[in-house]
């Protein structure tokens, strides 16, 4: 009798218990919800992809990753087989989650969206020297400068560079190439240097540097 009467308590005890342990963990959630801590599934990227890098490509280098309700990305994607004829507006660092505002339906779509409103394409030869000794890159704002008999002048302010593609040949003198997001006048005023004048670019510092 008193073996029946303890098995009994402790099967109480023990129940008593794991009601106690379930409603610590429903609590738990409840709070994670609200705070936004409860976990979701990604897709970050498994290393750096440039600009212009196409969906099929970065399929073969995802992770699938948790994190925290709060910190996703509003179009954070979840399912690869989006990226299926997608290519990438600009480039995507490692583990940034991969987001449908990443990416075009094309290749010139992708190409066009990377120029803020207002502005064109606008492609000049950059020489070593004249270019910063070759550290501009994508991402870069220059100010831009016509050197004539008359002197020098300040032709284009803030000037967003969109890509640099290296030289053609493996010639050290041979000039890189960059892509520049513009307004018609400061066109106007690049082109006018380019062919008549010398024209030199000074570098921007970004925030992150000291």
């Amino acid at each position: 009798m008193k073996s029946r009467l303890m098995t009994l308590v402790v099967a109480i005890l023990t129940g008593a218990v794991a009601v106690a342990s379930v409603y610590v963990y429903v609590q738990q959630v409840e709070e994670d919800n609200a705070r936004g801590l409860s976990p979701e599934t990604v897709l970050v990227a498994a290393r750096t992809f440039p600009a212009g890098t196409t969906g099929k490509e970065i399929q073969g280098a995802l992770i699938e990753k948790a994190i925290p309700r709060r910190y996703l990305a509003p179009d954070a994607l979840t399912d690869p087989s989006f990226l299926t004829g997608k290519v990438l507006r600009s480039e995507l660092a490692a583990d940034d989650q991969l987001m449908e505002s990443h990416f075009a339906d094309s290749a010139e779509a992708a190409f066009a969206g990377r120029f803020p409103e207002g502005t064109e394409a606008l492609s000049l030869p950059v020489e070593h020297v004249r270019g910063v000794a070759g550290h501009v890159a994508a991402g870069n704002e220059l100010n831009a400068f016509s050197a004539r008999d008359e002197g020098t002048s300040l032709i284009a302010e803030s000037v967003q560079v969109i890509e640099v593609q290296p030289p053609a040949s493996q010639d050290f003198e041979a000039p890189a190439t960059m892509v520049l997001a513009v307004t018609p006048e400061d066109a106007l005023a690049l082109i006018d240097a380019q062919e008549r004048a010398g024209l030199w670019f000074t570098l921007i510092p970004g925030p992150e540097a000291p």
